[in-house]
């Protein structure tokens, strides 16, 4: 790969992770504006990008706050 086709693919790679942590920035802003569905819906999105590693962590997550409900009762 030519320098200069290396220096636009670099380029491009770096505005499409500007674009990606901006809509983050922007979904996070928007959290206490969503109603369930629309929760559930950005929720579905993002798991479907996780590989198996990642939704292990995230399944753990959710049966440690499983747990922490069960314990404050």
């Amino acid at each position: 790969m030519s320098n200069e086709n290396q220096n636009d693919t670099e380029s491009i790679d770096k505005k499409i992770r500007q674009s990606a942590v901006d809509n983050l920035k922007s979904l996070e802003k928007s959290l206490n504006n969503l109603n369930e569905d629309e929760l559930l819906t950005e929720i579905n999105e993002m798991l479907v990008a996780c590989d198996k590693e990642e939704l292990k962590k995230i399944l753990q997550l959710l049966i440690d706050m499983d747990y922490s409900s069960w314990e404050e009762h």
